[in-house]
């Protein structure tokens, strides 16, 4: 029997330094603890015993660079890798600020990260 793969999935983190968050309409005010939500959970899952971490799109609010760096960073501190996949959040909008990212340049920084000896993908 082929021994068990133990992963764990994180989803729509919005990661939004407090910094980057923008007033609009239709806000969801938990952007507001997204750092805060994402540190217990990571503790709690450091603590699993698993064999990597997923997190499928959303990875920060409106795909600002700084936030990306932050989310980096941060996973490349984890004991365990972790691959991420951009979602719409995570894309350029032309519409949206000018310190939105392009998907390339999403691209690089995390892979970048991996090059550099870190678990990012």
């Amino acid at each position: 029997m082929a021994p068990a793969i133990r992963f764990g999935v994180l989803s729509d983190l919005h990661i939004t330094l407090p910094h980057t968050l923008r007033d609009y309409r239709h806000r969801s005010h938990f952007l507001e603890i997204s750092l805060g939500a994402l540190e217990f959970v990571l503790q709690d899952l450091e603590d699993q015993n698993l064999d990597f971490l997923l997190i499928p799109g959303d990875l920060t609010q409106d795909g600002e660079l700084e936030n990306h760096r932050w989310l980096a960073n941060r996973l490349s501190q984890l004991k365990i890798p972790a691959f991420v996949i951009p979602g719409n959040h995570d894309l350029r909008d032309e519409q949206r600020l000018e310190k939105l990212q392009s998907m390339a340049e999403f691209f690089h920084e995390i892979h970048g990260a991996a090059r550099r000896g870190h678990t990012v993908r």
